[in-house]
């Protein structure tokens, strides 16, 4: 689980700096559906190469 958060901060650039707690929700959220969205097209290439 600790590399995916990782990854988020370091590749993603994650730093959440934002007024207000929905902000920074909204944030987070679209760093995790770009994050699924990238896993995604890793998984499906793997199994297409397969």
């Amino acid at each position: 689980m600790e590399p995916v958060f990782a990854e988020q901060k370091t590749r993603m650039c994650l730093f959440v700096r934002t007024v207000g707690l929905s902000r920074a929700r909204n944030e987070i959220g679209m760093v995790n559906l770009a994050y699924n969205m990238r896993r995604l097209i890793r998984v499906d290439a793997r199994y297409a190469a397969g």
